[in-house]
This record gives C-alpha cells, structure tokens and sequence, in this order.
C-alpha cells in the first residue's frame, strides 16, 4: 500500500549442524561454504555459473553434487587441490521449471566431509513461475555507482523480480522531463540511478517492476490533462472528490483518487505508464490500490464498491501497457476480482483488520490466491509495533529473528513467497518501503539465505502448478499436533505433488500465541525438538525423505521405515516430510 506516512545423511549429522547453528553468525560463515551462482534465475540453455568460498585446508579437494527434488543427478564435479575458491560451469538439463540444489563438500585427504555448503539453482524460463520478490526505493545520484554491490546482494537470495518502489515523478505523470525530480515524499530521484539499477538487475536476470497507483494523482493535476468526469467523490452530489491527505513537507498536499473502470482515466493513466515503463526499461507495472474506502461515487452520484472497478482497470492496463502486472490486493481487498483478471500473479498485503491475523489465515489467502494457477506473492510487514518505537532515532533496532522465521516458514510451506527484503541488506517493518526503523541482523540474513535456498531448491514441492493441498495422513506420536495453527502444538499439513505427499511441521510449540505479525517483538526461540516418531499412512511403501532450511544446507535426507512409522531427527521452526510410493 505505501501511502500511510514517511515512515549429513543421519540423524547425528543433523544435530551436530544443530549445534554448529547456535554459535555467532561469524563462527557460522567460518564453518560452512559460501555458494553463490551468477544470476538469480537461468533460462534452460544458460549456462550457470557457482563459485565456492571457504576456509582453506592443506590436501582436501572440493566436491560439487546436483540434486533435484532429494534425488542426486549422476554426475557430479570435484576440483584438484583446495584453495579456499573454485569456479564451476554447469550446463543443466533442458528442462523448464525445475529447482535444483547445488551442494559443495571439501573432502579431506581421509576421506571425512569437513566443510560444506549448498545453494538453490532456479531454471525458469519467467519469474512469474516461480517469483521470488524484492524491492529498491532509494533512488539518490549518489547511488548510480553502489547499483552494483546493491543488487549483487540481493541476487544473492536469488531474487528475480524487483519492485521499484516510488521511483516515479508524479503519480499521474511517471515520467519526469528532468534527469532528477522530486518524488511524492520530497526525496531526491535520478534517471541515472534508476537506469544503472535496471541494467544491474538485467545482468542477473533479474526483471525490474515500475510500482505506480492505478488510479491517483497529485497536486496540479488538472493542469496536466486529467478531468473531474472520471473522478471518484465521498457524497453522491460531486462535491468533495474522494482522496487522502498528504504528511506535511511532502512534493504534494493530497492524493486525488479516480474511477478505476472510468475509460478516460485508463486512457490516461495507461498511456503515461507505457511510456515511462519503455524510457527506463522496465519489465512491468506494479499496481498498486489503497484498500477498501466504503462507498463512493462517480461524477453523476452513482454510488460504486471500488473492487468491481478493479478488472476493467486491470485488464485494459495488461492490453495496453507491454510487460508484467501485479497488482497489490491490500488485505484481500480485491481478490476475487484480480483472481479472475489478466494479473500474471497474485499479490497481497497482510493486515489484521482485514482478517489476516494469524499464521493459518495468511495461509488461506496464499490458498486462495493459487486456486486459478496464479503465483501467490505476499508482503507482511514485521514488527510492526515495535518500529514505531525507533521513529526519528539515530540507530535503527533490530528485527525479532524467531518471528520472522515463522512467518517465512508458514509463507513459503503454504505455497506463497514473501516481499520483505531490499535495497541491498534491509527488511520492511513498514508499508512505506523508505523506512529503515528495523534491520536484520546479520544471522537473521545468514537464516533467511538458508531459507530463500531452500526455497529454490524444492521449488517444485513448495509452490509448483502441481501442488494442492490435501488432507493430513501422518501422526505425530508423543508430541500435541494441530491442522490448524494453534499455540502449543506442532501445526502439521500436508501438499500433494503428483503421486508425492508432502508434509509441513512448523514449530508452535512454545508460542503463546499464533498471530504472524510479532508486532512487538517478543516471539521467543522455539525449543529444538529431536527424534520426533511419525506414523505413516496405512499400507505406504516407498521412500521417505526429510529437509529442512534449519540446518543451514537443507539437503534432504533419506529415513528408514520401521513398523509403519519414520523418526524425523529434528524439528527447529520448520521441517518438510515428503513421501514418494
């Protein structure tokens, strides 16, 4: 929304990685391999390129190992000595949408596996299969020469798609005739920077979102060609359009807002945009609306519920703008309209007072945003309370990790990606994206790596066309278990992907409560729990696999089926259980 204010492969390999966790995040870097690969997703014929960093040892060799799905590929790549850095090519099967995982092991010279690593490969000829989101929206001069390093660290959690958040001039009028403007919060822009950004994602295959309203504008606005017959009012008489006041020292003192379906405002509106999105270089429009504002009218008093406006908007602006849409369902507001429109995904801003309250109904709004194929993207601001309390200070305070883990834990296993990370190494705790009151930390990113990894790597089994949600079929013995999140239990549901069940346990053991946003900040860390007993379907046969992005590496491992039942070696905050008969 943004326009509030300014703002191993055995059970004791896995405990020991568990143990090696808990030490300070430099200890972490130190024991484990740094994998990186050159662009953040690849067409099927690019050629991916992953370099190795670690810590050098005398005798040892590198070895790389491909994985699809928890299934090894046949070949694998080793180097001569170990030196502390490799480089590997590798071409990947021709295959369209598959995630794969790249795990390195140094091999010293007795054979034993002393440090490793891992990475996730996306092959995906669109971002929109399997859209992993971020944002920029810093745009000063001074930065055209850190594009760069900025973008670099977020290709690093293989973000392929960026949302360029108040890049634009004027709302109505993106494009500036000026190579620097002021934007609607009097901050500094620069055409130079916007463009070395944009090159800097293409490089890595990253698309770059041009975010505008779809139906406002800012002061001055009928001077620049807009018309009151195409206006939205608060009373049925016209008197008073209908639109927000603006924070004092912003560029604008209010925001007009439009009938969204009103053909002379899709005219306009679409037709500024188009161009703009073709000067800079962008691959697509990023929607966005203001939520749900009761009753309105148009110029001649007929009263309208803004959302039916939504589609007529949305698909003329896909027919008439070339590229991508998204467009942001704020708390919800809209969906059904958008579900059934010409939007390439599905977008959605979590907020309590629309019903989004807990982890189990952020997980139905991701259901709900897949029921028609789309892609389900969220964004759900973190801490939200507890940033407040850093507003105007000299140093930011720091994100809750434990509640950010859950909520990308109950994000990602319900099928959905989320829109949190940006501008290099920063966290949204804000709707307005500029804000920096909260920043991860730097273990909170070195986890959240692991998850985006993750991610990747079981793209297929976490959010692929195939997966749909089905009934629970396993039982957790000794241990309380809900199909719903409940604080107190371990919350268990369960994906089918083919012939494939997968099952999801998100520790809420030791939560008080089940709401996702942690707005004060005082999710506490989960108690680890350890050879946690499974009792499979009736009459399963077949191969059991286990994952998690906890570990740190997130390969998965094969567990032995003994009575019916397999033993899951540990449960942190989220663990993945997948059965193949």
């Amino acid at each position: 929304m943004g326009r509030k204010s300014p703002k191993g492969s055995s059970s004791t390999t896995v405990r020991i990685t568990l143990l090696i966790r808990t030490f300070s995040s430099l200890l972490i870097s130190m024991l484990f391999l740094q994998v990186t690969t050159d662009c953040a997703r690849y067409n099927s014929d690019q050629v991916v390129k992953i370099v190795v960093k670690g810590p050098e040892m005398p005798g040892a060799h590198l070895r790389l190992r491909w994985f699809n799905c928890g299934h090894e590929l046949p070949k694998e790549a080793t180097t001569g000595t170990w030196n502390g850095l490799a480089t590997f090519a590798w071409t990947p099967p021709r295959e369209d949408g598959k995630g794969y995982q790249a795990i390195a092991e140094v091999v010293a010279k007795d054979g034993h596996v002393a440090y490793r690593g891992s990475c996730g490969v996306d092959i995906s000829s669109s971002w929109l299969r399997y859209p992993r989101y971020g944002y920029l929206s810093h745009f000063e001069p001074a930065l055209a020469d850190r594009a760069g390093e900025i973008v670099e660290a977020l290709k690093d959690f293989h973000l392929n798609a960026l949302q360029f958040y108040d890049w634009q001039w004027k709302h109505h009028r993106p494009l500036s005739p000026n190579r620097e403007w002021t934007d609607i919060a009097n901050r500094t822009n620069s055409a130079v920077t916007i463009k070395a950004f944009i090159a800097e994602a293409h490089k890595r295959n990253i698309a770059c979102m041009a975010y505008n309203l779809g139906y406002g504008a800012v002061d001055g606005h009928l001077n620049d060609g807009t018309k009151l017959e195409w206006a939205l009012f608060d009373d049925n008489k016209a008197k008073q359009q209908y639109g927000l006041t603006m924070p004092s020292g912003w560029a604008t003192k209010r925001l007009d807002l439009f009938d969204p379906a009103n053909p002379g405002w899709i005219d306009f509106i679409t037709g500024r945009q188009k161009v703009a999105q073709a000067e800079f270089g962008f691959d697509g429009w990023h929607m966005d609306q203001l939520g749900n504002p009761g009753q309105k009218f148009t110029r001649d008093g007929t009263p309208i519920e803004l959302s039916s406006r939504f589609r007529v908007l949305l698909d003329q602006a896909k027919t008439k703008v070339p590229g991508a849409l998204i467009f942001n369902n704020v708390g919800g507001y809209g969906i059904a309209e958008t579900l059934g429109s010409r939007t390439d995904a599905m977008y959605a801003e979590m907020w309590e007072w629309e019903g989004q309250k807990t982890y189990s109904d952020v997980q139905k709004v991701i259901e709900r945003s897949r029921s028609t194929g789309k892609a389900s993207i969220v964004t759900a601001y973190m801490d939200y309370d507890m940033a407040k309390k850093f507003d105007g200070q000299a140093s930011p305070g720091e994100f809750n990790p434990h509640g950010v883990l859950l909520t990308n834990a109950t994000i990602l296993a319900s099928g959905g990606t989320h829109l949190e990370l940006g501008d290099g190494r920063y966290m949204l705790d804000h709707e307005y994206f500029p804000n920096r009151n909260l920043q991860p930390s730097r273990s909170l990113l070195e986890r959240l790596r692991s998850y985006y990894d993750f991610s990747v790597t079981y793209q297929e089994l976490l959010c692929g066309p195939q997966v749909s949600p089905a009934p629970n079929r396993v039982k957790l013995e000794k241990l309380p278990a809900s199909s719903d999140s409940e604080p107190g239990k371990v919350w268990t549901f369960s994906r089918t992907v083919g012939n494939r069940t997968v099952v999801h346990f998100i520790n809420l053991l030791s939560a008080k409560d089940v709401e996702w946003r942690d707005r004060h900040g005082i999710r506490t860390e989960p108690s680890v729990m350890e050879n946690i007993r499974i009792q499979l379907p009736q009459g399963f046969a077949g191969r059991v696999w286990v994952a998690s992005p906890d570990d740190g590496i997130g390969a998965a491992i094969p567990l032995e089926v003994n009575g019916g039942s397999v033993v899951i070696p540990s449960l942190e905050y989220w663990t993945m259980l997948t059965l193949e008969p």
